[in-house]
């Protein structure tokens, strides 16, 4: 499975399933830039730090897949060997990537925004259990 250069839903035409799955792949590859920002790394080294943020993944294959992709659109590119003696390029952020984390971390603050309102809103009209009520659930009158 290669996974997409993060980019926008196009609302038009995305069914709610994939809508979910281009989003969370979006999100994946965000999270593989944001490592990339920190420091270069290879591909191992980058699998452990997205399951440090939790993005677990089944495909071993996966970041080295889009590190390639990556490096094809100029997110990223290869700057020499990895560590430990496996052979793996290390890769570090270009410029364009940087640029690219940044818009896409603009957009997730959009999107909590939006959550947070919805949530709201939602927690408004039925009862959720609320962080800290100890059991309790919080309804329209907990305000």
């Amino acid at each position: 499975m290669t996974a997409a250069v993060p980019r926008p839903v196009d609302r038009r035409t995305a069914t709610l399933d994939t809508a979910h799955l281009d989003l969370r792949d979006d999100f994946w590859s965000t999270c593989l830039l944001l490592v990339l920002s920190e420091r270069a790394a290879d591909s191992f080294e980058l699998g452990e730090q997205l399951r440090g943020l939790g993005q677990l993944d089944d495909d071993p294959g996966r970041v080295s897949d889009t590190l390639l992709e990556f490096e094809h659109s100029g997110l990223v590119r290869a700057v020499g060997e990895g560590s430990a003696g496996r052979g793996a390029k290390t890769y570090c952020l270009t410029c364009e990537g940087s640029e690219r984390l940044g818009r896409a971390s603009d957009e997730l603050r959009g999107t909590l925004v939006m959550l947070g309102r919805f949530l709201a809103r939602f927690g408004e009209h039925l009862e959720l259990p609320q962080p800290g009520l100890k059991g309790r659930t919080a309804g329209p009158l907990d305000a």
